[in-house]
């Protein structure tokens, strides 16, 4: 072959790798603690019933006054086990007790320390492993109902069921100069959904939207540091 193309897939240690899910490289974390399931409905409902969304003091990172509520709220809350959907990056930032994911926290908690192809390691990927598009399901199912699906440190649902918002800007060279405050850049999506191919689904695999982008597969999870008030916005 001795195409870029094979050199990048062969450094990036996953031969379905995608050109912007390189160069490989290493980021240093300060130890963070991550949800072991995306937030569901229920989680959010307290933060949309106490005001969160008219209490400007949450919404640090922007989009203050922009909505209401989720999209499809009322239907939403016909199944509390579910992650919360219909959220934009402003409105998944300002739930956070703790705050959204870096895309390093993120990939570390879904690759761990030896590269994992997915979260639960490389063995193939089936419907008994995640909630994607070859179970035609068509829709999010409650958190946690893939234990087969786990990290070994019984992480959920990090595959499938719905994209999770990351903190950082998008950027197409997947480098160690992570960017996060440019105001109205597509912020970083990880983990694919119920509507995505399992390849989608790897744990190296990268997506973005807009942060004012609020769809039916894309919800959040956070992350958290010693010494938190993880009751302040509930």
């Amino acid at each position: 072959m001795g195409s870029q193309e094979a050199e990048r897939r062969r450094m990036n240690y996953d031969q379905k790798a995608s050109e912007d899910e390189g160069p490989v490289h290493q980021v240093k974390l300060d130890a963070y603690a991550i949800d072991r399931y995306p937030v569901t409905v229920f989680e959010y409902r307290r933060f949309v019933e106490h005001d969160g969304y008219r209490d400007e003091q949450w919404w640090t990172a922007g989009g203050f006054g922009e909505f209401q509520q989720p999209k499809s709220w009322d239907e939403q809350r016909s199944y509390p086990n579910r992650p919360v959907v219909g959220v934009s990056w402003y409105e998944a930032s300002a739930w956070c007790g703790g705050r959204l994911p870096t895309e390093a926290e993120w990939e570390c908690a879904a690759r761990g320390t030896t590269s994992r192809r997915y979260p639960w390691g490389n063995e193939d990927a089936d419907p008994a492993h995640l909630n994607f598009k070859g179970s035609n399901i068509g829709h999010a199912t409650p958190v946690g109902i893939y234990p087969t699906g786990a990290t070994p440190e019984g992480i959920c649902d990090l595959a499938g069921n719905v994209w999770e918002w990351c903190r950082n800007c998008w950027t197409n060279d997947y480098t160690a100069g992570e960017v996060f405050d440019v105001l109205d850049s597509s912020r970083v999506l990880r983990g694919g959904s119920f509507g995505d191919a399992i390849i989608d689904c790897r744990a190296a695999h990268r997506s973005d939207n807009g942060p004012t982008a609020r769809n039916s597969d894309v919800g959040f999870r956070c992350v958290w540091f010693l010494g938190q008030d993880s009751q302040r916005k509930s």
